[in-house]
């Protein structure tokens, strides 16, 4: 799902893909105690909760390679459409994932009306919105002109009637208006996927100790590196888990929290999946919504429910793992100076002084 709300905001104005490097396989070596065994099955998990969550949740993957930044209008459509389709073929004697279809299939409908409505509005060019604004001050002034605090509003009115100020005002009027709807989809479709454990825990094993088992990671952006945050698990064996619904939930530094919810069918010993958060888009009057990330991250619950295995741990990235994170970035870097001498201009002169450089990949 998130990777739709992605494409919707690049193409108006959510992805979450994986991937597994070197330095991932390096961080498991350093914690990897005896792997718990595996309890036995609880009960076998429907079918219909593996489509339900395998199209609601955020999407893990398993390369870098596979994640898009951008998405075309016809691959959206498309994309969405079989979300559709595979929630419209879901029939179960579960009530809870019923009930969780039906607000996925909504939600999915409501995206492709938004969008519909969004790209029939007459639209604006920044040209015009700048001549708007500068007239909206004109109207203020003009105004206070004819008549001190109050103005003659009247007279304003009759200055700007031949503009095409009331035109363009009432083009972006609708465009604030179809963009506060779409606020209020995204904060839905990131609310649904949340819903996901409460259906996992009915078919889950019993919750059992996390040591050795699973492996957590964290990669914050910093800097120049981002504006992605990473979240990376492995399985780190003795065996395959199956039907993993995972939710992990952030802490941020001023205490804030934000929980993201995945679901791996398959996932084979040794095998890290990654995830990408990002802190959303900002909207007009400052309302950031899509987001899947906190700011100043000091630790992570991590939750599993899977029908042969059940754990939750809390993952802290401070000290050591945060400080391994900043030096590795920094390993290309390079700093460099130079000294400018005074030289004399026709207009003006260039001063004495020293010029440093911050450079590097």
């Amino acid at each position: 799902m998130n990777r739709i709300v992605t494409g919707i905001l690049l193409i108006a104005s959510l992805s979450i893909i994986v991937g597994c490097d070197a330095r991932s396989s390096a961080k498991d070596q350093r914690r990897s105690p005896t792997p718990t065994p595996l309890s036995p099955p609880a009960c076998q998990i429907p079918e219909e909760y593996q489509v339900l969550a395998t199209t609601l949740a955020l999407e893990m993957r398993t390369s870098p390679d596979e994640f898009r930044n951008g998405i075309s209008d016809s691959e959206l459509i498309s994309e969405i459409s079989i979300c559709i389709m595979n929630l419209d073929g879901i029939n179960s004697d579960d009530t809870d994932i019923l009930s969780l279809t039906k607000c996925g299939s909504k939600v999915f409908h409501d995206i492709l009306g938004w969008k519909d409505r969004f790209d029939a509005l007459p639209k604006t060019s920044g040209i015009q919105l700048g001549a708007a604004f500068i007239q909206s001050l004109a109207i203020s002034a003009i105004g206070g002109a004819y008549g001190g605090a109050t103005g003659d509003f009247k007279t304003a009115m009759e200055m700007t009637s031949s503009s095409d100020w009331w035109k363009e005002t009432r083009k972006v009027d609708a465009i604030f208006t179809e963009l506060n709807n779409y606020s209020a989809i995204l904060n839905r479709a990131h609310a649904i996927p949340l819903m996901l454990p409460q259906v996992a825990k009915k078919y889950a094993a019993k919750e059992s100790d996390s040591q050795g088992r699973i492996t957590v990671d964290i990669d914050e952006s910093w800097g120049w590196d981002g504006p992605h945050d990473w979240f990376r698990i492995c399985n780190s064996g003795p065996d395959t888990l199956e039907n993993c619904t995972i939710q992990v939930e952030l802490i941020g530094g001023n205490g804030e929290s934000r929980k993201n919810v995945h679901y791996v069918r398959h996932w084979p010993t040794n095998l890290w999946m990654h995830a990408r958060y990002d802190q959303g888009i900002e909207f007009p009057g400052g309302k950031r919504v899509a987001g899947t990330t906190v700011t100043k991250i000091p630790k992570a619950v991590v939750s599993l429910w899977s029908p042969s295995f059940t754990t939750t741990m809390t993952y802290v990235y401070q000290g050591n793992e945060k400080d391994r994170d900043v030096a590795r970035r920094c390993e290309n870097l390079n700093f460099s100076g130079r000294y400018q001498p005074f030289q004399s201009g026709i207009l003006w002169n260039t001063e004495r002084g020293v010029e440093f450089e911050l450079g590097g990949s």
